[in-house]
């Protein structure tokens, strides 16, 4: 028997015996079972609310990680706009920010 099966055999054994700081200090596949198990014990409002809330969370990060892009972005746009007044070649731009040579070009 393996070491992680023995692991396993001990917290299923002991689970009934546990409370919320005993699963705290256990391995990340183990808290993910106990709560896909609180999931699952939902009823069918709290699920529908759990689900919602994930949804909701999960458009959050997304709103978020595109922000954050859209800002990187203009900083990046706005680091070229800099450089061309500097009068940095359009390639040095180009390497030093990723931009495209378009879009640096745009900018002038």
């Amino acid at each position: 028997m393996t070491e992680e099966m023995r692991t396993w055999l001990k917290l299923l054994k002991e689970m009934p015996y546990m409370d919320e700081s005993d699963y705290a200090g256990q391995p990340e596949f183990f808290q993910e079972l106990m709560d896909e198990c609180r999931i699952s014990k939902l009823d069918t409002m709290e699920k529908a609310n759990y689900e919602k809330s994930v949804l909701e969370y999960e458009d959050v990060q997304d709103a978020m990680s595109c922000a954050r892009a859209e800002g990187r972005e203009e900083a990046l746009l706005s680091t070229a706009r800099k450089l061309l007044e500097l009068g940095v070649s359009f390639s040095d731009i180009v390497k030093a920010t990723g931009l495209s040579e378009e879009q640096v070009r745009e900018l002038k």
